[in-house]
């Protein structure tokens, strides 16, 4: 026996044991001189071990002082050792169970039936097994259990468990914070089980009556594997499992039946908070509510139960997996394409996601092939002068991915496909090598609140567009830089409104919807570069206001011709300076390059062909 003592103080330290009593004890300690020395390389015999006997008392058991900061090991001579037989576990019956079996999602008695979201779909796996599936990463999918069932199973309830199987697949939304389960009134009332950003915290967090109860696990859970995840309460105790192992375990006063009677959210792979992650490309098996609190051999059982379920997923489950991570790549870039070929491609792979395995692998294969020449052909262009849609060289330009792929400062958030930093100085960008000399434009969608609400809003008043600190940038060593300025929030008067209703956006969720939705705050930057070299694009704030906050998102990059450029760094511009005026060669300034020639733009000459 190993006992540890990291007080300042000695303990008394009681062994007593079943089935079985001790007949001597010796005893080694690991302590020094002032009790919180340690071995240094100046001195490594700080720490000595002390070697002695322990008495064993008359009814078989030890007494013992531990020292301050020590570590004591006891090996001990025990006699009269017995055997207990366990009693076998065994569950009782569940108040509701969804197994899946009969292909619908539903309970499995069919009396509360619910609504498959978006692409989510109950599937048949290698082993039969009937699983809920989420969908693929980024169409929200998610199963609406509808509030009946737990309103009827969990308004009386005192003594309560929970439990469901788990599996996220190797493309999954872990790192961000993604809900296993929400019973749900908005944000004021709920019960969920979470899976917390970066996948290795899932919780049980309760809230009710403006209190909250939250059980840390400080555990994740690997990808394309089973788990059993299971909540126990039992009267003001909770415990937290995880394949049957106790995680957590803490007073928890708030009770179900303080309001589920109100909720109006019962979902499997959704959050209440529009800012999280769906659980998206996961799937579900049995889910059970039980109006009793499982002991631990049950929750045991509930876990021995899960890992006997195929962890191979589906026969083709490789050729899925290539194929739904090439749709994921393809995705964002096939959105700002406008490739016909690519397009149908992209539309035929996803149709084919739930084939058999040959169907997946050919429609891989026409994917790929379509997403090849499309990349090679606009570099093609590029490298002959002509317009080119360069975008598929920005890794995670729309952030389906997260933060990953960007370099600089970490985002205060991404959420939504959408990143934003607050009350801070910052600088995001990518490096994209070998560019070939000519112009380039980056585009994005972004907006930039100077401050708190109101001072922001009194700003904009004040200085119009200028209130805005963030820019968007492309730069060379050779050639400099060129920026923009991102546009102010309150640029968009014509679809918000700031009083007496307060509609801009005021969080993720919302910024997302003007960026994408509504494709509003649209900015684009231009630059010429003179030679083949390293191209940076980015948004960076270098000016801080207090509570500023820069939303931005759909980041495309594109070679332009010559006279492309011409026409797009005039728009840029805006009202030319003379600087940045067109002249042709006779010294005549131009509005716009209506044929082929030389002319002078921006002080550099440039040829039209």
């Amino acid at each position: 026996v190993k006992l540890t003592n990291p007080n300042t103080l000695a303990q008394n330290v009681h062994l007593a044991f079943a089935n079985g009593t001790a007949t001597s004890a010796m005893l080694e300690i690991l302590t020094s001189t002032s009790g919180t020395d340690e071995n240094s390389t100046s001195d490594a015999t700080k720490v000595v071990p002390t070697t002695g006997t322990v008495s064993v008392n008359a009814d078989g058991t030890i007494d013992y002082e531990a020292p301050a900061f020590s570590l004591s090991i006891l090996r001990i001579d025990v006699s009269g050792l017995t055997r207990t037989e366990a009693a076998e576990a065994t569950l009782p019956e569940a108040a509701v169970t969804y197994t899946f079996e009969a292909g619908q999602p539903a309970d499995d008695s069919g009396t509360y039936e619910g609504t498959l979201e978006s692409d989510a779909d109950i599937v048949t796996l290698s082993d039969g097994n009937h699983v809920l599936h989420t969908g693929s990463i980024g169409n929200s999918g998610y199963m609406d259990l509808g509030t009946a069932m737990p309103q009827a199973v969990l308004a009386e309830a005192g003594d309560f468990t929970l439990s469901l199987d788990i599996m996220p697949r190797a493309t999954n939304q872990l790192a961000s914070y993604c809900w296993a389960l929400a019973l749900c009134d908005g944000t004021s009332d709920y019960l969920g089980l979470i899976n917390q950003s970066g996948g290795n915290n899932w919780y049980y967090e309760a809230v009710a009556d403006g209190s909250a109860a939250s059980l840390y696990s400080g555990a994740g859970i690997a990808s394309a594997q089973w788990h059993n995840l299971a909540y126990v309460q039992a009267a003001d105790t909770g415990r937290l499992y995880i394949d049957g192992r106790l995680y957590a375990q803490q007073t928890v006063a708030i009770q179900p039946s303080q309001f589920i009677d109100g909720i109006t959210g019962a979902w499997l792979g959704r959050s209440p908070y529009g800012a999280d992650a769906y659980m998206e490309n996961t799937f579900y098996d049995n889910l059970r509510l039980y109006t009793s609190a499982l002991n631990s051999d049950q929750v045991a059982l509930l876990a021995e139960q899960t890992s006997l379920l195929a962890n191979d997923e589906l026969d083709n489950l490789v050729e899925r997996n290539t194929l739904e991570e090439l749709i994921a790549q393809v995705q964002p870039v096939e959105k700002y394409a406008d490739d016909i070929a690519l397009t149908a491609a992209l539309d035929y792979a996803t149709a084919q996601l739930t084939a058999a395995a040959a169907s997946i692998v050919e429609a891989t294969e026409t994917l790929q092939a379509a997403f090849d020449a499309y990349r090679d052909g606009e570099w093609a262009k590029a490298q002959a002068g002509q317009d080119a849609n360069l975008s598929y060289l920005i890794a995670n330009g729309l952030f389906t991915q997260g933060s990953s792929d960007w370099e600089g400062t970490d985002f205060t958030a991404v959420s939504s496909q959408t990143a934003e930093q607050f009350s801070k100085a910052f600088d995001n960008y990518q490096v994209l090598a070998d560019m070939p000399a000519g112009t380039y434009q980056l585009a994005a969608n972004a907006f930039y609140r100077c401050g708190s609400i109101a001072d922001a809003y009194a700003a904009w008043l004040e200085l119009g567009d200028e209130a805005s600190n963030a820019v968007l940038y492309l730069a060379t060593a050779t050639d400099g830089e060129a920026t923009a300025r991102v546009p102010n929030l309150y640029s968009a008067a014509e679809a918000y409104t700031y009083e007496p209703s307060y509609t801009f956006p005021d969080n993720l969720t919302t910024a997302s919807e003007a960026l994408n939705a509504d494709t509003l705050y649209q900015q684009t930057v231009c630059l010429t570069t003179s030679s083949d070299e390293d191209l940076t694009l980015g948004i960076r704030n270098d000016e801080v206001v207090a509570n500023d906050w820069t939303a931005f998102d759909n980041f495309r990059l594109y070679y332009l011709s010559a006279s492309t450029a011409i026409q797009a760094t005039a728009a840029d511009d805006g009202a030319a300076t003379d600087g940045q005026a067109i002249y042709d060669l006779s010294g005549r300034r131009l509005q716009r390059v209506t044929q082929p020639g030389i002319y002078i733009v921006a002080g550099r000459k440039v040829i039209v062909r």
